[in-house]
């Protein structure tokens, strides 16, 4: 009689299955007498399966042992995993991170990478100055257990620094005195502006007397 040892795997972290062996040459119904064990371990790997044979005084058993194969654990669903928030940042003069990214991963993760290019990466957030669209991805990094897996691309604009109104346009239709000419004069009375201020309003003042 033979007996072999089938080949079984699992993915990490899930129980094992019923170890078994496949049963050859015997008589009638028949049966062996047998145990099945594998070495012990948890982790992503392949472990020795070994047959021990019992008392089968009616035969002369041909024993093939095997493997047991624990696979690494593939990624989890997206939609599982909190998104980085993507900033709206407006051009400046400054450097801006482009996303909010939490620093807690997710279990059986060890860090999470950052690149703009997908080829440069880093564990810093990618932070930029110039106007532009920016693609980010995020990489989480996996242990030897859990397989490294990137988040949907975040798109990105830094806008660029919109054009300043014209002072004159603030006062255009805008009588002397009046709530919108008295709140821009106000605010610029004491930056360049306050000499244009002083003579439109001297100029609206003439005007309506």
């Amino acid at each position: 009689a033979t007996l072999t040892v089938d080949q079984l795997d699992k993915v990490y972290g899930e129980s094992d299955p019923v170890l078994t062996a496949t049963v050859t040459g015997l008589a009638g119904g028949d049966s062996l007498v047998y145990t099945i064990s594998r070495t012990a371990g948890e982790n992503v790997g392949t472990y020795d399966v070994t047959i021990t044979l019992g008392s089968n005084p009616n035969y002369d058993v041909g024993v093939t042992n095997g493997t047991f194969t624990i696979n690494i654990k593939p990624a989890p669903d997206v939609s599982e995993i909190e998104i980085p928030v993507a900033n709206s940042p407006v051009y400046d003069g400054h450097s801006h991170p482009l996303i909010n990214a939490s620093d807690e991963l997710p279990e059986g993760y060890t860090a999470a990478l950052y690149s703009i290019d997908g080829v440069n990466w880093s564990d810093t957030v990618p932070e930029v100055m110039a106007a532009g669209d920016y693609s980010v991805i995020v990489r989480y990094v996996g242990d030897n257990n859990h397989e490294t897996f990137d988040l949907d691309v975040i798109e990105v604009n830094v806008a660029k620094k919109p054009a300043p109104v014209p002072i004159s346009s603030i006062f255009k239709g805008a009588a002397a005195g009046s709530f919108s000419c008295r709140y821009a004069c106000q605010a610029a009375a004491q930056g360049p502006l306050s000499s244009f201020c002083r003579s439109l309003l001297k100029s609206r003042l003439r005007s309506s007397q």
